[in-house]
């Protein structure tokens, strides 16, 4: 097992991805069941606001009392779960 180096600094790579125009991937399997999957581009692990955003996220979309989730699964029936 390795141990976790107490007090080194982490070298942080950053990405270099271009992205001119929307990307679709498309997965069919045979089942009664559908899955939709939305990525999006956000702050890193270290950003100042990243916590602000990770509320947003809940407040949306992360639990239960949600609004996405009320309006897809309760108001509309049309998922078994809502999860950010």
């Amino acid at each position: 097992m390795k141990k976790w180096d107490e007090g080194k600094n982490r070298k942080i790579v950053k990405v270099d991805d271009k992205q001119n125009s929307p990307r679709v991937k498309l997965k069919y399997k045979k089942t009664d069941q559908s899955h939709l999957v939305l990525g999006v581009r956000a702050y890193d692990q270290d950003h100042k606001d990243r916590f602000a955003l990770a509320l947003m996220s809940i407040i949306l979309g992360g639990n239960m009392s949600s609004r996405l989730f009320i309006e897809v699964r309760e108001k509309r029936g049309l998922a078994y779960y809502v999860r950010v």
